[in-house]
């Protein structure tokens, strides 16, 4: 889950493109689309070859055309249609913040909530349930459960679902009651 904010314009992509698959193949199409942008804009933003050559003024568009035709070719047609809208109105810079914003309305509207847990140690898939269980009772939405693990965090957890964060983890109790010890000496000091 990332805590980027949400650029306007690739939003208004994302949202436009996102009622359009809603009406023409409701959810499935939508989630299809979700999974052909995401993976669009995960590739556009982590390689710099693929952005350089697309957005590079010396490539002819004729060269850029055919390999955008050939990159696109399993992804659905409503897909490869709006890429191609994009890259004609020269908005090929944004396709990550659209692919970003893309996810956000997918959320809304499939009433789904990004978490993630960060734990000291892996979890099993049971107690992965559990947490999808708990979640979703206390969310009222299907929570979208990412793991991750950070063995500095001790023991315990981080829990974050959507801007919302919950540190249960050993090391912040830990730096807690350090930050106590320092305060009670400063005042034993000062006494």
């Amino acid at each position: 889950m990332s805590s980027r904010h949400v650029d306007p314009v690739g939003a208004l992509y994302a949202e436009v493109l996102g009622e359009v698959a809603w009406e023409q193949g409701g959810e499935t199409l939508l989630c299809e689309v979700g999974d052909a942008l995401s993976a669009l804009g995960e590739a556009w933003a982590t390689n710099r070859t693929l952005r350089a050559f697309f957005l590079s003024a010396m490539v002819p568009q004729d060269q850029k055309r055919e390999a955008l035709a050939r990159l696109l070719e399993p992804m659905p047609l409503l897909f490869r249609q709006f890429v191609r809208l994009l890259m004609r109105r020269g908005r090929g810079r944004i396709v990550d913040r659209v692919a970003f914003a893309f996810e956000e309305y997918m959320d809304r509207k499939l009433g789904r909530v990004q978490v993630t847990l960060t734990t000291a140690t892996p979890i099993e898939d049971a107690q992965k349930e559990a947490w999808i269980v708990d979640l979703r009772a206390a969310t009222g939405k299907e929570p979208v459960l990412h793991t991750e693990v950070k063995p500095e965090l001790v023991a315990g957890a981080v829990l974050q679902v959507g801007d919302t964060i919950a540190d249960g983890s050993a090391r912040r109790r830990l730096n807690e009651l350090k930050a106590r010890v320092r305060e009670r000496g400063k005042h034993a000091l000062q006494a």
